[in-house]
């Protein structure tokens, strides 16, 4: 069995299907205080979409093909392959 470190270390995500399900955001890592509220959209209207299914990786910030709504409030969801056009953060989801 995998032991998990002590949680002041990570923050673990509920298992979702959708990645519009703003209810999983945590209140300080910017997934919850940036999620969409009302017809409003995300912050400056970048992309905010949880991790999911076989797109189960962070990425913050966006990329090139994002456009105007990539930008310093930009989440989004990742495959976690090789990429010439996303950047990278330490920052680790688990689906299980």
């Amino acid at each position: 069995t995998y032991e998990f470190p002590s949680k002041r270390y990570y923050d673990k995500y509920s298992y979702g299907t959708s990645e519009t399900e703003y209810t999983r955001g945590k209140l300080g890592d910017a997934t919850f205080e940036m999620a969409p509220t009302g017809t409003k959209g995300n912050w400056y209207q970048d992309y905010a979409y949880f991790p999911r299914g076989s797109l189960p990786w962070f990425i913050r910030g966006g990329n090139y093909g994002d456009g105007a709504n990539a930008g310093a409030f930009n989440f989004n969801n990742y495959g976690g392959n090789a990429s010439t056009f996303v950047s990278a953060r330490a920052a680790i989801s688990n689906l299980n």
